[in-house]
């Protein structure tokens, strides 16, 4: 199994950002990832860092690691628009770029809204998530889809790579690889470096039996160092 991390994107700013992925290579960490997101959801006030632009900026910082979205919302920008950036991100990059993709739920409504774009019904924003998909992997880009229903999961065998389950248990992650077949499944979740590097190591040795072939944490309050000490309860949980 690898491991990633997400990096933050709310009320942060560029250079730091760059610098953790910088980090996260030196410490070895497999990826670094984005939320896309036009705000911190539920504070509209909070600027957020663009994540399919700062990909390309960290595929430039990086040699050795995977930079990818998680996820990129189909309708914010059109497919070709988004498929030409993820293609850019990945000959910026040297090949290691993973398009993370999602439909949204409810919580996205807002943000749609707020700037002008339709928040279709639910059975569009599927059909345009599999146009999305075949139009970024034309790109070379591989494509993991976001979601955590039987749909979702059926849609990724046919036109994804890798499906990714946010925030479930070892049980979800095994159903999902169940349905999900021939696509992979990755896991991401929070991660509160206060709970201890036991349990931190237990919930990624549980999703890694269940058969995810990522594990990626967003760890809530990111300070500095917690990068490393990520990656050393990482590297004994796998070791």
């Amino acid at each position: 199994m690898r491991v990633g991390l997400v990096l933050p994107t709310f009320h942060a700013d560029a250079a730091r950002v760059t610098r953790l992925a910088t980090e996260a290579e030196e410490a070895g960490i497999d990826g670094v990832f984005l939320f896309d997101h036009l705000w911190h959801l539920g504070k509209r006030g909070r600027p957020a860092l663009h994540g399919p632009t700062l990909i390309s900026a960290l595929g430039v910082a990086t040699s050795r690691i995977t930079v990818g979205s998680l996820v990129a919302r189909v309708g914010i920008q059109p497919n070709p628009v988004l498929a030409r950036m993820m293609g850019t991100a990945q000959r910026m990059s040297g090949g290691r770029t993973v398009a993370g993709l999602g439909i949204g739920d409810g919580l996205s409504r807002e943000e749609n809204e707020a700037y002008g774009i339709e928040f279709a019904p639910r059975p569009a924003r599927i059909a345009e998530l599999v146009e999305c998909c075949r139009a970024i992997r034309e790109e070379s880009v591989p494509v993991w889809i976001g979601g955590a229903t039987d749909a979702m999961w059926s849609t990724a065998a046919g036109e994804a790579d890798a499906v990714n389950v946010w925030d479930v248990g070892p049980e979800v992650v095994a159903r999902a690889a169940q349905v999900a077949q021939p696509a992979e499944v990755t896991w991401a979740g929070l991660v509160r470096m206060r709970e201890g590097s036991e349990a931190i190591s237990a919930r990624m040795k549980a999703v890694a039996e269940a058969g995810a072939t990522w594990a990626i944490g967003a760890i809530v309050g990111m300070d500095d160092g917690d990068v490393f000490r990520f990656a050393d309860i990482a590297a004994s949980t796998l070791r």
